[in-house]
């Protein structure tokens, strides 16, 4: 049975918010990787984050409201909805397919730090997002990316193309020319890996 165009489950998946999470851990989340980003990724205040795949908009706002230079992107519909939560970053949220379209950039500046959680196991040509994070940045500048991992929940839900293994996700960010920095299981659950890279 051919499966259905990844569009499709994107847009049902954002259009009921954040994957079952409760209001309570919703609130949480952003604070909690905020913090964790801070300490690895060693992001100052003023810099530019870009939120691969922000969804409604949630970190890229708590990025901005910490003072740094922040700016997401998503599908039409989700950004959609995200400028209507976020009104005050609403000209910071750009529309972009990520199975077809380049990373959005912005004028005279590189991403310092490329944030992307639970982004890249939605796209059908996930090995090409490395590559195309890479031109969007300068020599020294950071990734930090959070997914599935798929070396200890090997079976992709509906909504994910793909469960990364643990040793596939670092590859495929060493071949497109990052360094890994860190790379590790997520306390906050053994099925998410984190990796943390720098663009050489």
């Amino acid at each position: 049975m051919e499966k259905e165009p990844w569009f499709k489950h994107q847009e049902q998946v954002f259009s009921t918010g954040h994957f079952g999470v409760t209001e309570k851990e919703d609130k949480a989340h952003p604070s909690h990787y905020l913090r964790t980003i801070q300490e690895d990724t060693l992001i100052k205040r003023g810099e530019f984050i870009l939120d691969l795949g922000c969804n409604d908009g949630t970190h890229t706002n708590r990025f901005y409201s910490e003072g740094y230079e922040a700016f997401g992107c998503d599908l039409p519909k989700v950004i959609e909805r995200a400028r209507e939560k976020y009104p005050q970053i609403a000209q910071r949220l750009f529309c972009c397919n990520l199975d077809k379209d380049a990373v959005p950039s912005v004028p005279m500046h590189s991403w310092d730090l490329i944030f992307a959680k639970a982004v890249i196991e939605h796209f059908e040509f996930w090995k090409e997002l490395p590559e195309k994070m890479y031109k969007t940045q300068g020599t020294g500048d950071m990734i930090w990316i959070a997914t599935n991992n798929g070396s200890l929940s090997p079976n992709a839900e509906a909504h994910h193309f793909v469960h990364i293994p643990f040793l596939t996700l670092a590859q495929i960010f060493k071949d497109a020319g990052y360094t890994v920095v860190k790379h590790y299981v997520d306390p906050l659950g053994d099925k998410c890996q984190i990796l943390v890279g720098r663009r050489e």
